[in-house]
Parts: C-alpha cells; structure tokens; sequence
C-alpha cells in the first residue's frame, strides 16, 4: 500500500495546470437546434480541450484571444472557428452521413481513421458497458459485436466468462482473446472447473472498472491483431480509458448505481410424486412393481420418509407421515423449494472522478466502491480501486503520459454445487428448503449424526447448509498496473517514443472449515499466496512524410521486452484442528502441510515495424511485420526454434472517393487482408526438469527414482504454433446514413499445435509433446445498421448482428484422428467427451452410448430401419433401449449462427435503449437431464405414470396386479427376442417378437406394457442409459438481454443547485428468454467452466433477472 501511496503522489505532483488567460463559453448544437452533450471542444495546436455537458453547453479556458477552436463529434462533420477576440462561441454542427473520419484504438494503442483499416474491428463506447451493471467486462460485451461468443461459466457474482472470437484456434483450454487496458495486457486466464468440481474464482478481469472505460475496440482477425504477437492469437479487446481535459474549473462527476437480483424460475420440476424407488428396482414395497402405493413403516407401522434420490413414491397427496426428524406432516410437494434456495442479490456501484488542467497539463482521478451480494448464498463480492492519470506537455517537443491503477478486491465464497442436490442430493420434490437451510445444526454445535442419536440425521443436505453458512472460502486480491509514455517529437517528421508498464497481481486466499463433527470436532485451515508480476517497456521510432503525387507514408520502429514471473506457496492444516474454531496453522493435529513453487518465469524479446501508406485519402496500405524470441521455446543450452516472424499486409480502398458515385449512396469501402500469427507455450514445458516418484527396492536398499515432471518426455524439436489468415470484407452506406451493410469473410487456420499425446507404457511416461494439427475456422460476420425515423425530436436506430463461423479439423498427427477436449466419451457423469476429430469440427461430442438403430439387411426401404432396437429385461418385464457400445459422433457444440438485435430510441430528453442476442445451434451434454429424467424429478417424466399422464390400464398375468402406469415406446425388437406371456389357461408361453415394433408385439397379445418409471429409469441411467433427447440436448437460444430508460434533466433546474448536468435511469438485465431448446426449462448458461472444449452442464443455475437504477451527475 505504501508504494500505491507514493505512485499516487508522484502522479498528483505532475498534475499542476497552467492558468489560461482567457475563458470561452458558449453552446454546440445540431441542425435540429438541440444541444450536442460530449461534443469535443479542442483548442487547435494543443492537448487543450474539454467536452459538451448534456445540454450542449461549454467552458473553456484558451491561451489568447486569438486562438482556434476545433468542434467535433461522431456522426457530424468537423468544424474550426477562429475566436478572433470573441469570448462566447455557438456553433451548429452539420451532420455528417459518413462518420468515418472517427477515430479508433488499434493494436498497441495506436489510433487509426476507421476508413483506413483494412480489417473488420467493432468499438462500442465505454458508457455502455458500464451501463450494463456486470463486475466483468465480458458479460458487457455481449450481443455487442459479430462473431463474438460469450456465456458465463458459472453461477457466482465473480465466476469467469467464457468469450471466443471466430471460434477455436488451438487445441489448449484457453481459446480466449487477451484484454489490453491502456497498452497493458491482461491475460484472460481459464478459471472455471471442470464437469467434476466448481470453485470458479474468476481471473483478473473483475478487478477491472468499467466506468473508467472511453472505449472498448475488439480485434477479431490476425491482421488486426499481429503486432500484439502471440500473445493476441485469440483476438484482443483493447480498452482506453478516460483522460482528464482542460477546463477553467475542477471538473466532478459522481455516479451511483443500484440494483437488484431477483431470483424467478428454475428447472420444471414434477410436483406430483415424491421420494421413492421405481418399478424393476431394488425395494423395500410390498409390491415392487407399485412403490407409489406405499410408504415404508417403522417399528409402530407408521408410515415415514427414507431419503432417496429417486421420486417414484407416493403420490404427494397431503397423507400424514412421519418426516425425516421424526415429526409428523403432511406429505405435499413443496413446488418452490428450488427457488427457496437463494437468496436476493444485489449491487451498490459508486464513483467519483475529478479531472481537469490547463494548456501544458491535465489529470483525472477517479475512485470507486462496488459491493454485491450474490444470489447464491454465501457468494459476496467488494472491490475499491482508485485510478489516475495525467498528461503533460513540457514543451513543444517532449510530452509525457503517466497513469495508476489499484484495485482491492475480496471475493467470497464462490458457486459450491448447492443445486445439484436437487438432481443426485436427495432433495425431492417434498424437501422443504425453507425449513431444512435454517435447522441443519444439532444441539453440540455440529451436524445431526446418527452414533450421537441426533435427531434429524437422516435429513438429506444439512451437510451442505453447515458448509454453506459455516464455512468461509475468502481471497484477498490486489491488482496494480502503472504506464508511463514519453513522446519527443525532434522534427515534424521523425519521434521517439519510450514506453512501458508495470502489472501485478497478488491474491492471498483462506480457506475456514469449521468441524461438523461432534462439539465441532475436525476442520481445517488453508492459508496460500500466489503472485503474478509483469513488466514491459518498448522503444519507437516513428517516421512520417507527406510525399509528393497525393502519397501520405509513415513507418515505425519498435523495439520491445516483457517478462513475466509467478509464484504460489500454501499451507494446511492435517487432522483437523485442535481447538474447534481456531483458524490458525499451529492448531492442526499433526504436522501441517505446505507446497510451492516460486519464479515460474517467461520473457518476450520483440522487434516490430509498421508502415502506413495513403494515396489521395481513398487508398490505405497497412504493412506490419514481428519477430519474437521467446524463452519458453528455448532450451537450456541456448538452443530451440525460439524465433519466429509474422507479417500481415491489409488494403483499404474508398471507393466513392474514387468513383462519382450517386448522391444516394454515402460510402463505400472495400478491404482485404492477409497475416501469419504465431504462438509459443507454457514456461519450462520443453525444460521440464525432473521430479522424486519413490524409491525402489534394490540389493543395496532402497534407490530414489526420478522422472521427468510432469512424466512427459520433452521434445527437442518444439516449433511455434503459427496461424495463417485471410479476409475481405465491405463497408457500404446509403441514404444519408440511414441504411449501412458491414460484411466480412474470413478463413484462418493454425498449424503446429503444441499438444501433449499418450505415450507407450514401455517409455516410462505417459505423454509426450509435440507439434501437430492444422485447425481451420471460416466464417462470415454481418452488421446492418438501419435509422428508419429522424426528425427533429425522435429518432429511432437499429442495428442487427450477425456471425456464422464453421470450424474444421484438417489434420491431427499421424495415427491420431481424435483429440480429447474435455469430458469423457466412456465415462464421467454423462458419457459424453468434446473431441477435436480429423474431418469433423472442434468440440464435436462422441459417446460409447448411442442407441443401436434397426436395420433390415434384406429391406433397405423397411419403415423400421432407424427406429431404436429394444432389449427385452424378462425379470423385469420391461425393455430397454440397446446401447451400442461403440465409440461415435453424436453432436457438435458448436452453433450454426449467433447475433443480436439492438434498437434505441431517443425523444427530445428521453432515450430507451434494448438489446437482444441469439444463438441457434450447438448441442450439450445434460447432466441435469440425464439424471433429472432418470431420477422422476422433472415434469417430462410424468408421461405414462398413471391414466391422467397417459398412463396405459392393464392387468398383470405375471404378478396378478393391476397397474395404469404402462406405455408402449417406439422400437423395434432386437432379432432373435423372445418374450415369455401367460395365455388366458394361466400357461406360460414364448412368444418370438424379433423384428416386430413394441406396439406390433402388444397388438398381438404377445407382450405387456413397459412400466413408465422402470423405461424413464433405464433409458436414461449412467450404466445402461443412451443418448437421447435428455442426454444431448441443442442449446439455442433468444434471449432479452438489456433494456436502458434514461431521461436527462434540464440544466435550468440542476444549475439552480450547483449541478451542470444529471440525468437518471432504470435498466433491467436479462429479462427473459423470447426462445429456448432445452428441456425442462433448463438455463442455457449452465454449462460449466470457461475451458475452450468444455459442452457439460452439470448444474441448473437459476433464472436471474437483474433491475436497477443510476444517478450520473457533473458538478
């Protein structure tokens, strides 16, 4: 904190203005006469400048009265004004139909002509994602920009976000594009779990302020992105923040936003049978085949509840039962018990920024205080960070630039499974949540346990409650980035340039578990730091020339080195503690135990150069060309393919500069590009050292045996992954600027994935590394921007995205045709695995489970062909689907097409702004539906219960009972199946059903109906369940994703209490979804993890709809 409160000096001491000698005032207004608010007001020759307050007005001070001044603002054409002793100027400002003079940050921060670009980019205004009241600034982003997929991973206020930009490049985990603040970068690490854990922390991102963001520019294709080196493989998200501006008076702007989470709807559960087993199952009914009969009695014969993850039982009919404490109910469902769970978030946001300066020097200021309470219970988040900057011309040739940023943040208790107790956890549909959450401790402090004769043991979940409400998993983070830039301008045509950054990451993390045994006995303590630390600086030379002939060129030099060092230690106790409730290491049982590993180090050494060449202001070349040299490429002898260039070339031509075209069409660009990007791997991959696996028994005692770390042979020949690409695109408008069509194709493909593959037992190790694999994403992006109404009071806007990206694997390594993402095709908790398959896409889903089809070798025009095969269970007397067992594609994650729709309205002070995005196509596993099906727990499953659900009547000739829970599904008999019946004599016959479908069978008298629940259970069970439309399920979806009132009041009322300008507004976010394929009202956004491959959906996340308010003021 010391060294924050130094830097803050430093930057505060470089913040001294000069006083201006004259002061100018005066209105910026539109051809409709209204006030123009943000209009940049700029003293010509000078950084000297200010902006319009909401009613268009401005103030600002100048050197003399003879000085010019420069009015701009997007959309409206440029305009200069000599004051010529004048101390109040208005100005109208004609709009412009093209707005393609604006300006926009590129890679390393370079700003750039938007006409120029020879490559697609998207900026969306800072305000705007700040305005979406998200801790992460990838949630902001989205439905803002083609090609850009992004969905959260988890269901905590901090979790990580899962964003790829034209699909998967790599066969990593991390397919994510690189966020770049102020040149700094951020790296968007992985933070999710995987199918089997949670824990997502989140990574860097949240320590971010969205309201310090001026804009935001996403880079998607290579050639945008080339000169940020591999470090941008993904695609980069480069933010600018705010800057201070020059103004007679300090300038303050305070801002508050307060919201709500309301918790509203969650999975469709069934509410009409409660906890027991299913027919064909293990029971303790008198009559297996009809549990929903019966209850089991206890020694009295009294009917009580058995915890079980199955709801097969008694129908929830009010019956008096003894509940799982003994005490006696009602036995009704409770339909609410899922929502009954959560608790109410919400989000206090406050920020005060004070800015200002004069001719030579400007700063701002800004400080923030952002709490939430999550809905999960438990789950907070806080953060504090102050920001700085300030600039300062020194003379008229050395300018300097110097900016901190520091944020505290605690994020507490993270996502911890608590809705999967509704699926596998015992909590069925006759759990009383808002009972049970608050009565989970017995009287000595711990868990009700049975050998303590604790009444209440056998209540399903209080486990989890006292780990939710006792418990505390706590981080404490702090993130530090400090630029600094000095600019020496030696000529008109030739500067030098030396900038650089510092950023760090601390986080230091407890882990307090009180003992849930008895008087608190166990428990533990987990106490561990980690420390991320960057550093870069680069050299320019910069070079720019106004040629002869129309010719405009400047080139640039750059020389760059970054480095970057990790390190983590931790400790624990063992045994549990000693004194209950005492978190400290010295109270562990036995000796506690400890990990670390300390300077986990990388460095980039860069040359760069780029050129710039216009012809007449309508044709722009763009040359760029990078070589890095990087240390995890390079061995310990110095060796290794550690160097590698990457050029890109991209054109740009305005063709209505070129052509006299008709008055109706605006603009027209047409681009192209090409770029080679490459990309290196993790520290000390290629280094790895060895590590201590035991000892063997040898004549001479035992030996210590070594292995390489990891048990992967390192591989001598490593070469940087690269990727090549290609991309043309257009940019036409018309009618005024009333109708835009932005169109972009693109093809990459990346070579020499870095990966690590099996190894054969003999070699002593289980992987090996190697370079392989050739991943290929094509695609198109499609923006249209339409202003059907523009009038003097009202306008309306609408804008409509639009991506299709289709990704293709070309080639693996030999005698590799499948790579392994994520999950598991044969195991895990739905026998499904993402794979990257040689001729198929990234992330298509095999599984050894799919239903074996019928086919008629002798027939191929038989109706059957196709249908599901059925296996007879004759000790059950029911079918089930046969499962292959066979290895195969199953579905594919990825979507056909995403995009959005934003539409904005604006009448005189009012404004309203409403944002939906889609995704249609891309299949999950359901690990919610495979075992929500299996275990009778959702509404589907009602089908076939009883005569209400259509559940067939028929009298058993087996069992002598009477039953209304049968159905007939739709297969074919596997051939050679034999069915034994009783005929009306009471003999038992064989019936030969092979080939015939179930209903062919039933029809002829030759079989009995399936009961539903023994079909629903097996069908969908992890050991002999098969895919199908619960197991893998398509995940498309429209959704509402924002909607924006602001009004912003006069300044005749706000001037009257010292306020320039305010305005207020309500907002709700994720309001609801128009659409949606998955069953059961399952959320689309349960998919787990933020990990490139990962499809899993572990656990339902409930439907959260976000309401809030903001006040933004300016003194």
């Amino acid at each position: 904190m010391r060294k924050v409160l130094i830097l803050m000096t430093m930057c505060l001491a470089l913040a001294v203005s000069a006083m201006a000698q004259v002061t100018v005032t005066g209105k910026v207004t539109g051809e409709d006469g209204l006030g123009i608010p943000g209009a940049s007001v700029l003293e010509k020759g000078t950084t000297n400048g200010t902006v319009t307050n909401l009613d268009g007005d401005y103030t600002i001070r100048v050197a003399n009265s003879e000085a010019t001044l420069v009015f701009s603002f997007m959309g409206y054409t440029t305009q200069e004004v000599a004051l010529q002793g004048r101390s109040s100027v208005n100005v109208t400002l004609q709009f412009s139909t093209l707005a393609v003079d604006e300006v926009v940050v590129t890679a390393l921060g370079i700003k750039r002509q938007s006409k120029a670009l020879g490559y697609a980019v998207t900026e969306v205004k800072g305000e705007t994602l700040a305005g979406a009241g998200t801790i992460s600034p990838v949630m902001a982003l989205q439905g803002r920009a083609a090609g850009v997929d992004i969905a959260p991973s988890e269901g905590s206020v901090f979790s990580g976000s899962k964003i790829t930009i034209r699909g998967n490049s790599t066969l990593g985990s991390n397919n994510m594009p690189i966020f770049v603040v102020d040149g700094v970068i951020i790296d968007n690490e992985v933070s999710g779990g995987s199918e089997w854990g949670s824990g997502d922390w989140g990574n860097n991102l949240k320590n971010l302020n969205s309201d310090e963001f001026e804009s935001v520019t996403v880079l998607k294709g290579s050639a945008a992105t080339a000169l940020y080196g591999s470090r941008a493989l993904n695609g980069a998200i480069v933010i600018t923040t705010k800057s201070g501006k020059a103004r007679k008076d300090l300038g303050v702007r305070f801002s508050q936003r307060y919201s709500v989470k309301d918790v509203y709807d969650g999975p469709a559960f069934q509410n009409v049978y409660g906890e027991g087993t299913i027919p064909g199952y293990a029971t303790w009914a008198p009559d297996r085949y009809a549990p929903s009969k019966y209850f089991p009695q206890n020694a009295a014969g009294e009917p009580y509840l058995s915890p079980t993850v199955l709801s097969y039982g008694h129908k929830m009919d009010g019956t008096r039962v003894r509940d799982w404490d003994g005490q006696w109910i009602d036995y009704n469902p409770q339909p609410d018990n899922f929502l009954q769970i959560f608790d109410q978030g919400m989000q206090s946001n406050t920020n005060l920024t004070l800015d200002g300066g004069g001719d030579n020097s400007t700063f701002l200021i800004s400080l923030s205080n952002l709490t939430e309470k999550g809905t999960m219970p438990g789950n907070k988040f806080a953060r504090n960070s102050v920001f700085s900057k300030v600039t300062r011309d020194f003379n008229k040739y050395i300018s300097s630039e110097l900016s901190l940023s520091y944020a505290n943040a605690v994020p507490e208790n993270p996502e911890r499974d608590i809705m999967q107790n509704f699926i596998t956890g015992s909590w069925a549909r006759n759990y009383d949540a808002s009972r049970w959450k608050n009565n989970y401790k017995a009287e000595h402090g711990g868990t009700p346990r049975q050998d303590n004769n604790d009444p209440g043991y056998q209540v399903p979940g209080h486990g989890l409650w006292f780990d939710v409400y006792e418990n505390s998993r706590q981080r404490i983070e702090e993130s530090l980035r400090l630029t600094g830039k000095i600019d020496i301008n030696l000529t008109d045509w030739f500067s030098i340039v030396l900038d650089g950054y510092v950023n760090n990451y601390y986080t230091k993390y407890e882990n307090k578990i009180l003992g849930s045994g008895y008087r608190n006995e166990g428990g533990s303590y987990e106490l561990g730091h980690s420390r991320k630390e960057q550093y870069d600086g680069k050299l320019w030379l910069n070079f720019k020339k106004k040629l002869d002939n129309g010719l405009d060129g400047s080139l640039s030099l750059v020389a760059e080195h970054w480095q970057q060092s990790n390190s983590y230690t931790g400790a624990w106790t063992n045994g549990g503690l000693i004194v209950p409730g005492i978190f400290a290491l010295s109270n562990s049982r036995t000796e506690p135990g400890q990990n670390a590993y300390i300077d986990s180090e990388k460095t980039l050494q860069s040359m760069m150069f780029f050129s710039d060449i216009s012809y007449k202001d309508q044709l722009f070349l763009s040359i760029t060309g990078r070589n890095d040299w990087s240390s995890t490429l390079t061995y310990a002898d110095g060796s290794g393919n550690n160097s590698y260039f990457y050029p890109s070339v991209s054109l740009s031509w305005i063709a209505t500069e070129t052509f006299d075209l008709p008055n109706w069409m605006d603009f027209g660009k047409l681009r192209f590009s090409l770029a080679h990007v490459g990309n290196d791997y993790s520290p000390y991959a290629i280094n790895p050292g060895f590590n201590r696996k035991g000892t063997v028994l040898s004549y001479n005692g035992d030996l210590p045996r070594y292995s390489f770390k990891n048990d992967q042979i390192p591989n001598i020949n490593i070469r940087p992954e690269n990727k090549k690409s290609v991309e043309m695109g257009l940019d036409v408008r018309f009618f005024e600027n009333r109708f835009g069509v932005d169109f972009t194709y693109y093809k990459e493909n990346t070579f020499n994935q870095i990966l690590s593959i099996p190894a054969p037992f003999e070699s002593g190790v289980s992987s090996l590394l190697i370079n392989a694999g050739n991943i290929q994403n094509q695609g198109i992006e499609l923006m249209l921007h339409f202003t059907p109404v523009r009038t003097r009071d009202f306008e309306w806007n609408l804008d409509v995205n639009f991506a299709r990206n289709r990704n293709k694997i070309i080639e693996l390594y030999e005698g590799i045709d499948e790579y392994l993402l994520d999950g598991d095709w044969g195991y895990g908790n739905t026998r499904i695995g993402s794979v990257a398959k040689v001729g198929g896409a990234y992330g298509v889903l095999m599984s050894d489970s799919s239903p074996v089809k019928y086919n008629n070798p002798n027939d191929p025009n038989d109706p059957r062909n196709g249908m599901i095969q059925l296996t007879w269970d004759a000790a059950n007397r029911g079918v089930r689907a046969a499962r292959d067992q066979k290895k195969s594609v199953v579905g594919d994650m990825n979507p056909d097409f995403t995009g959005s729709v934003n539409t904005s309205f604006s009448y005189k002070r009012f404004s309203m702004d409403a944002l939906f995005d889609f995704k249609i196509g891309g299949d999950i596993s359901s690990y919610s539906g495979r075992y929500g099906t299996a275990y009778g727990l959702f509404e589907s499953t009602l089908q076939g219960r009883d005569p209400e659900f259509g559940g067939i009547s028929w009298n058993s000739g087996f069992t002598g009972g009477s039953y209304t829970d049968g159905v007939i599904v739709d297969g074919v008999f596997a051939p050679g199946t034999t069915v034994q019946m009783k005929n009306s004599a009471g003999e038992t016959v064989s019936h030969n059903v092979g080939g015939m479908t179930y209903q062919e069978a039933y029809d002829n008298g030759m079989v009995e109906p399936t009961h539903s629940g023994y079909w629903t259970y097996w069908n969908n069970s992890w050991g002999t369940g098969v895919i199908n439309d619960a197991v893998l399920q398509e995940n498309s979806y429209v959704g509402f994703r924002q909607l924006t009132l602001t009004y912003n009041i006069p300044s005749s009322l706000t001037q009257k209490v010292g306020i320039s300008a305010a305005n207020i507004g309500v907002y709700g976010r994720d309001l609801g979804f128009l659409y949606k394929t998955l069953k059961d009202n399952l959320h689309p956004f349960s998919v787990r993890s933020n990990r490139s491959g990962a499809a899993h959906e572990w656990q339902q996340i409930p439907y959260v709809r976000t309401f809030g308010a903001t006040l933004n003021l300016s003194l």
